[in-house]
């Protein structure tokens, strides 16, 4: 039993980390359409349109790696998810024109759904899922409180 304990701890903590990239882009949604509606001249229309956009490439990719049915090392596609997402919120800020920041958003929605997908596919070969899931759960809660403290 302490064995299988100790699995899931193991599964639990990196599970985590994939849970804060893919959320943590919800959560900083106010500061990129304040920066788009500023810097780059969007209206909040636009704005929204370009992040939805992004959200919705994330569900869709998501979906499409969850379904991918080829054995495969999950830890690697989340590493590569995870460096999607970095290099499309990299781009993101050094983007000269409208064309190059949908690509970037585009990539950061990509390496969003990957990792959501990888993390939900490793809690699913957990032992206790429903203790693992209520543990992503409330360090998702805990992610949202410590964004909504910093955002005022």
């Amino acid at each position: 039993m302490a064995r299988n304990v100790r699995r899931d701890r193991a599964i639990f903590v990196p599970t985590i980390g994939s849970q804060l990239v893919a959320t943590t882009s919800a959560f900083v949604l106010p500061f990129v359409v304040g920066a788009l509606m500023s810097s780059a001249g969007f209206s909040e229309a636009a704005a929204g349109y370009l992040l939805s956009m992004e959200a919705i490439a994330a569900a869709l990719t998501t979906l499409a790696v969850s379904a991918w049915a080829r054995p495969r090392s999950r830890r690697q596609t989340a590493i590569i998810g995870a460096g999607l997402a970095a290099a499309g919120n990299a781009l993101s800020l050094i983007s000269p024109e409208l064309t190059l920041l949908i690509v970037a958003r585009l990539i950061a929605g990509i390496g969003a759904g990957i990792v959501t997908a990888e993390a939900s596919a490793v809690v699913a070969r957990g032992l206790d899922r429903e203790k693992l899931i209520s543990g992503l759960t409330i360090a998702a809660i805990l992610n949202g409180s410590v964004w909504l403290f910093v955002i005022p």
